[in-house]
């Protein structure tokens, strides 16, 4: 089938291939993506027709899974894989373009998310302010783990940050990994395969808790008090220890060298949400981290998604949550913000 290869011979997988590499779909290596091709996900037919990116079948696949309204997440890390920085920019303005007019199919149920390139902060408030002097989007993609030069209250980040706040969009750090942090030259290729799983096993939330740290403790959001921050795909069990790390290394040494005039944790209740999705434990922390703050999310279409099947996981991870603070995970929190 149809392959997209970049000019520098860099794949970006098969159109309407497995998840955001694109890889073919073989029956028996996901136990989820088994699941979507048996409604029909991969067929030649779905993927001639790009059946991901057409509004009514995207609308049609929603009601499949029982799903209101959907936020969607962009490009992830293209820009980065893409390994051209002009041509990422280019790439980020000729989709937010294509994003506009793919909600404007159903405005109240596809939301979508501008896809901003971050390895050059000035250039990423410029599109910013762009995409919002346009409009028809409801929020911000930033990979987490892109233009990390810097930390994230560095100077470098001003622009950017300034633009976030004028346009009144939250803005969404997308934890996006595995990341190989070593240098795999001399590695078998299994020894490859298991430094990706134990990568995946932590990047979610290690990315995460770089980005609320930078944020919170370096004074970003006491700096934008009206910037609303989501850590995406994060995962939020391990959030409850980090704000109680937080509260007490303010408390006990750095309050009179941090700006902040309040306890660490309060700026995160005030501006900071966190999505999850099978995360048995993440249910029962929701009362640690605040039932106003907490996002569920499917992950529709990656193989670890949760299409055709998320009424089914919905009702297994919220069985014992009370139903008001249930309807805020599921759809009120996201609704609102």
């Amino acid at each position: 089938g149809l392959k997209w290869v970049t000019h520098a011979g860099v794949s970006f997988g098969f159109a309407g291939g497995v998840g955001s590499t694109g890889k073919p779909y073989i029956k028996g290596s996901s136990h989820r993506a088994d699941r979507m091709a048996e409604h029909g996900l991969y067929t030649p037919d779905s993927r001639k027709a790009h059946r991901l990116s057409d509004a009514q079948m995207r609308i049609e696949d929603q009601d499949t899974d029982g799903v209101t309204a959907e936020v969607l997440y962009g490009m992830l890390g293209a820009s980065i894989w893409l390994r051209d920085p002009e041509a990422a920019w280019e790439m980020a303005r000729i989709y937010n373009d294509w994003l506009v007019e793919f909600c404007a199919h159903s405005p109240n149920r596809l939301l979508g998310l501008s896809s901003i390139p971050t390895h050059d902060p000035k250039r990423a408030a410029d599109e910013i302010r762009r995409v919002a002097r346009q409009g028809g989007i409801k929020g911000l993609d930033v990979s987490g783990g892109e233009g990390r030069g810097m930390p994230l209250y560095h100077q470098d980040w001003a622009d950017f940050w300034n633009a976030v706040d004028e346009s009144g969009l939250p803005v969404h750090l997308h934890t996006l990994g595995p990341t190989n942090a070593r240098d795999m030259k001399g590695f078998s290729d299994l020894d490859v395969l298991r430094h990706r799983a134990e990568g995946l096993a932590n990047c979610q939330y290690d990315r995460a808790c770089l980005v609320m740290r930078e944020t919170i403790l370096g004074g970003v959001l006491h700096a934008h008090p009206s910037i609303r921050l989501v850590l995406s795909e994060s995962g939020i069990g391990w959030i409850p220890y980090m704000l109680e790390r937080m509260d007490l290394g303010w408390e006990d040494q750095f309050r009179p060298f941090l700006e902040l005039d309040r306890k660490p944790s309060e700026y995160w209740f005030s501006q900071c949400h966190a999505t999850y999705q099978t995360e048995m434990f993440g249910s029962r922390v929701i009362d640690a981290i605040g039932e106003d703050n907490v996002m569920w999310a499917s992950d529709f279409p990656h193989p670890d998604g949760l299409w055709p099947d998320s009424m089914s996981y919905i009702e297994q991870q919220f069985k014992d949550v009370v139903p008001s603070v249930r309807n805020k995970v599921i759809g009120g929190n996201a609704a609102k913000l």
